[in-house]
């Protein structure tokens, strides 16, 4: 959570994330949330357990991920890869007795997203809502191709074990 933005990893099955989007959806109030970035080839959790930790982030004065970005696909991968390069640190860390606080500001506050860039990429068309997103790869597709239609039969047609 930042000033005015929130990036938010979530670890877990892929039958449980549309529940958890519904569920954020329900109590959401902004229209502004985005999915930035899904990966379905992570073999096992990244992170320990959740925190809520308060860090200052870089300042950044100026971001337009448009022209920063060739597309938004890598826009958003960047973001996930950096979140994942921490996750992966803290996870192998978990066992030490850090303060993951100061261990964060040390080693990682420089890799997460301004709060500028996190409202940046939240208004940019180029993310899924979460709607959108749901819709793409929850929902079941209604599709009618009429190469498919089989019924009703031509009434010229006559099965070949018939003739």
């Amino acid at each position: 959570m930042q000033e005015s933005s929130i990036c938010h990893v979530i670890e877990c099955n892929a039958y449980d994330l549309p529940k958890i989007l519904r569920g954020f959806q329900q109590i959401c109030t902004t229209t502004a949330s985005r999915i930035f970035s899904s990966s379905e080839d992570c073999p096992k959790r990244l992170f320990p357990s959740w925190e809520c930790v308060k860090l200052s982030l870089a300042k950044e004065t100026d971001v337009d991920i448009e022209s920063e970005f060739s597309d938004f696909a890598t826009a958003g991968f960047a973001s996930l890869s950096k979140l994942i390069e921490i996750g992966k640190d803290l996870k192998a860390k978990s066992g030490e007795s850090i303060e993951i606080r100061q261990y964060l500001r040390k080693n990682h506050s420089i890799h997460l997203a301004s709060n500028l860039r996190a409202v940046a990429m939240s208004k940019c068309d180029g993310f899924f809502t979460i709607s959108e997103y749901l819709s793409e790869f929850y929902e079941v597709p209604n599709v009618y191709l009429d190469s498919e239609v089989s019924w009703p039969m031509d009434t010229n047609f006559t099965p070949s074990f018939l003739e």
